[in-house]
């Protein structure tokens, strides 16, 4: 087996490949015990009930038959009386018939070669032996003829009953030998059909077994790798847990950082707005605050010193428009020549 291509298959096909192995050798042992089985019918049927069980029984029969005609003739020859003469060859008669139907019975079961040719020398045999039968009863129904028949029976139709009489014996030994000969057969298919389907069942056993292992071994490391990446996998995932994790804290301290300065711009915001609101608050006080520092300077024909100080420090906190005018003001009046500028620092307008 192509270990290679196998190692590609998935594992359904793998135990459907395994699967049909089995069941094919499994298949071919039933092939061969089938084979086995048919055989040993075979032997039964065309040899043991159709043949050589058969010519056994019929040989039997004819055999029985023919000695006990035989004996009655012999019989008949050694009676005096006429009466049990006549009985006696009536006997022998009704025997020969008796064989007569056998041997019938017998050469319709003949189905080989060998058996058939010796069934042709029995019946010629048998032939000559009836002739001299014959004969040997003429004599011994005809008054006068005793001495005769017993002669003939002792001498002539002995020697044609011992041929046919060797024939049966032939026979019969053939049929049972026959009869041995198809037992030790079937015995010996028995055995090897017993032997053949063991190691078959044997070698299945080894084959399943084989590819058990296999399918095992391939399928173990088919999970093998498949835990190694999910192993690989699940240690990417928790890389990646981690860096979301430390993303998630790093985001949730961005956060807090932001939070915090939002915090502090509404905070900022808020202060602005209040000084804001204040120097709005202030700007609207620098006109008034302004006039009564010019009605000051007007009575006393010199600017009050805090007056301007006050007036530019709340003009500097005023908007920036506001703060811009403060500026100029205050570089207006503090310049080197203006006599505002002693005034500011302290300096007396005559020095």
């Amino acid at each position: 087996m192509n270990t290679g291509a196998f190692s590609r298959w998935t594992i359904g096909q793998r135990i459907l490949a395994a699967g049909a192995a089995v069941i094919a050798l499994f298949l071919l042992v039933g092939v061969i015990a089938g084979l086995g089985f048919s055989r040993l019918e075979s032997y039964a049927r065309d040899r043991l009930r159709d043949d050589t069980v058969p010519g056994a029984v019929y040989m039997g029969v004819q055999t029985e038959n023919a000695m006990r005609a035989h004996n009655r003739l012999v019989t008949a020859g050694i009676f005096a009386e006429t009466d049990k003469r006549q009985q006696s060859l009536r006997s022998a008669s009704e025997r020969l018939a008796e064989c007569e139907k056998a041997m019938a019975q017998y050469e319709a079961a003949i189905t080989n070669d060998e058996d058939r040719r010796n069934f042709a020398t029995l019946k010629e045999r048998r032939a000559a032996y009836l002739v001299d039968f014959r004969k040997a009863a003429d004599l011994l129904t005809t008054p006068g003829h005793d001495t005769e028949a017993r002669a003939f029976i002792e001498t002539a139709i002995e020697a044609s009953w011992n041929s046919y009489r060797g024939q049966l014996v032939v026979m019969t030994k053939w049929n049972n030998d026959a009869i041995i000969a198809t037992a030790n057969a079937m015995v010996a298919t028995a055995h090897r059909t017993l032997l053949v389907t063991a190691g078959s069942t044997g070698a299945i056993l080894l084959v399943a077994a084989a590819l058990g292992a296999l399918i095992i071994r391939s399928t173990n490391r088919a999970l093998r790798n498949i835990a190694g990446q999910l192993s690989e996998a699940s240690s990417q995932v928790s890389s990646a847990a981690d860096q979301v994790s430390s993303a998630s804290q790093g985001l949730a301290q961005g956060s807090s950082e932001q939070a915090a300065s939002v915090e502090e711009t509404s905070a900022s915001l808020e202060e602005i707005s209040s000084m804001v609101k204040r120097n709005a608050e202030n700007a609207d006080h620098a006109p008034r605050r302004n006039k009564a520092a010019h009605s000051v300077s007007g009575a006393s024909g010199t600017p009050s010193v805090w007056a301007w100080r006050q007036a530019l420090s709340l003009a500097a906190t005023a908007g920036s428009a506001r703060a811009r005018m403060a500026a100029a003001c205050k570089a207006a009046f503090l310049a080197p020549a203006s006599p505002m500028a002693k005034v500011a620092t302290g300096t007396p307008p005559g020095i």
